[in-house]
């Protein structure tokens, strides 16, 4: 056999592989909520202001930040979804939404990825991303798709740079939108940065690292503009070390093992209670530490991201005050999704033979435990059904100028519509 023949061989499997890892991923996120594809409606921000600013004001809101950032990716599928009658628009900004969220699988299984970790280690983590648990508000929305976009952009850095034109197009892409969604960029520009400089200067890490300082720069200087009028201005943040050391354990450590129905049934407010955190807290952090300082250079960077997001979410959350106390009970919430993947990370790669047998075995068996807290939260809970194409027909069929307000999820949402 030639080596042409044999190269082209192995291209054709690759490309089978991946085929089939993504469409299996595509049936495992649809089956945790069956009705995002089979009855979808809108969420939160997707009709409020995402569709509504679309469909009331035209391409003006693309240029306008909303909630102290540029948004660009939800505006842009809002934007698309003008071209569909009212009633398809949940479901195509659901399906743009679980394309992205479907994404970071076949591309860390992907060749590019090999210097992560083994395909069995790399399958690990994609199967528990896939399934995992304490995430329910982040599941098949475009609103909360940037966390997944964040993510992609970061293994896109992380790997080996494409052979192809059409690889080169996909990680800019990639990139550019994450650069002008959402806060992420600002913390994603450093580890461009500090993987240029370390792996050698090399001209495609240079593209990247600029394109992710000038995003960093812009969504600073977006901030820095708007004044965060989004936040509560007398919002009670209501922080304690107490308070800090339930939330990791609950959220961020205890979750991904148990699941969060399971977590949810558990007090920490006894003194009992408390060190039993305390300790679940410390287990954590040192599992982490000890990754920083042996892991390489990626997984050093991802686990500083993770904690930085995490950091970045407590000192300002849109909770309702007390913000911290409301945020121990509010499990599920996009706030954890980067910590419980750092935490799962940091598992995966003590797995590593070049670790020691018995730490080997401890991350084994919390790996184990982890499936469990999958199994417990595999269904994510359904929201209520408003009827929505229902409302979609009468707003059809209302005289132009006439404005409706359309209930979504959660409860208590309305989007506005006035009819052209």
């Amino acid at each position: 056999m030639s080596a042409g023949v044999a190269l082209t061989l192995i291209s054709y499997w690759r490309m089978r592989r991946a085929l089939l890892v993504f469409l299996l991923s595509l049936i495992l996120v649809v089956s945790r909520r069956p009705d995002v594809l089979f009855h979808a409606q809108f969420w939160a921000e997707d009709g409020r202001l995402w569709f509504a600013d679309a469909y009331n004001c035209g391409l003006l809101p693309l240029l306008q930040p909303a909630v102290g950032y540029f948004q660009t990716l939800p505006r842009l599928a809002a934007l698309m979804a003008q071209a569909l009658p009212l009633a398809a628009a949940p479901l195509f900004l659901n399906v743009i939404a679980i394309l992205i969220q479907v994404l970071p699988v076949p591309f860390l299984l992907s060749s590019r990825c090999r210097e992560l970790g083994s395909y069995a280690a790399r399958c690990l983590f994609a199967l528990l991303y896939i399934g995992l648990p304490n995430s329910h508000e982040m599941h098949a929305n475009i609103t909360n798709a940037q966390w997944r976009l964040a993510l992609l952009a970061l293994l896109v850095l992380f790997a080996r740079p494409g052979r192809t034109a059409l690889w080169n197009a996909f990680d800019v892409v990639v990139v550019a939108l994450c650069a002008l969604t959402g806060p992420f960029i600002i913390f994603i520009a450093p580890i461009a940065a500090i993987l240029y400089f370390k792996d050698g200067r090399d001209r495609w890490q240079r593209s990247l690292m600029l394109m992710t300082g000038a995003g960093g720069a812009l969504e600073i200087l977006s901030v820095l503009l708007t004044g965060g009028s989004h936040r509560p201005i007398y919002a009670v943040r209501g922080a304690t070390t107490e308070l800090l050391i339930q939330i990791l354990a609950r959220q961020v450590f205890l979750a991904p093992l148990l699941g969060r129905r399971t977590v949810s049934e558990f007090s920490f407010h006894s003194g009992l209670g408390l060190a039993v955190a305390l300790a679940v807290t410390l287990i954590g952090l040192a599992i982490e530490l000890y990754v920083v300082l042996k892991a390489p250079l990626a997984w050093k960077t991802f686990i500083a991201f993770c904690l930085c997001i995490f950091a970045v979410s407590l000192a300002s959350p849109t909770t309702a005050s007390p913000q911290w106390p409301n945020l121990l009970a509010s499990g599920g919430v996009r706030y954890w999704f980067f910590p419980m993947l750092g935490f799962i990370a940091s598992v995966i790669w003590l797995i590593q033979p070049r670790n020691p047998a018995a730490v080997r075995g401890v991350a084994w068996v919390l790996l184990v435990i982890m499936f469990f807290g999958v199994v417990q939260d595999w269904g994510h809970p359904r929201p209520y059904d408003f009827r929505f194409q229902a409302y979609a027909r009468s707003f059809s069929e209302a005289p132009a100028g006439t404005t409706m307000y359309i209930p979504i999820n959660p409860v208590g949402w309305a989007m506005k519509l006035v009819k052209h």
